[in-house]
């Protein structure tokens, strides 16, 4: 049974360094979170509890609310805490440098190479695949993390046995 959970929302800032090294402005979005997951119904006649699925996107998701979401494994930035601050560096292509210094509770350093929304979707993914496969037998579970309204990211991750 394939069920959907909408409702998932929360506001960050970001930036992305791209392939050739250029890193663009911070900036932020209102990012919505769909949950699409596949489980068979149990004797109850259901697949998941629809108010897990929210209590488990709403925990993943608060940390990163109204936060600055950095790439911790991103090896052209560098990343330092100082005291209550966070002072982050890179520089451009072209030579220029870039520096931020955000007070530390303003900051998220996931772990991974880039916040884009594929990151992004991946890492939820992962953390509601741990929180939810004890509740139910799933088959597979979607993110879809939709960054503007035409930009949308879907990450799947499958059953071990490979059920997709």
């Amino acid at each position: 049974m394939k069920i959907s959970f909408s409702g998932g929302f929360f506001s960050a800032s970001h930036f992305i360094v791209f392939e050739n090294g250029f890193c663009e402005p911070l900036h932020g979005h209102n990012f919505s979170v769909e949950a699409v997951l596949d489980a068979p119904l149990n004797a109850a006649g259901y697949a998941v509890d629809f108010l897990i699925v929210q209590e488990a996107v709403k925990d993943i998701l608060q940390p990163w609310q109204d936060r600055l979401l950095l790439p911790s494994k991103n090896e052209s930035l560098s990343i330092q805490r100082r005291k209550s601050q966070v002072e982050i560096s890179h520089t451009q292509p072209d030579g220029s440098p870039l520096f931020w210094s955000i007070p530390a509770q303003h900051c998220v350093l996931l772990d991974v190479v880039n916040t884009t929304a594929e990151q992004l979707a991946q890492l939820i993914a992962q953390r509601l695949w741990e929180r939810l496969s004890g509740a139910a037998p799933l088959n597979w579970l979607e993110i879809h993390l939709e960054e503007t309204q035409d930009c949308k990211a879907i990450y799947r991750i499958p059953s071990e046995d490979g059920d997709a």
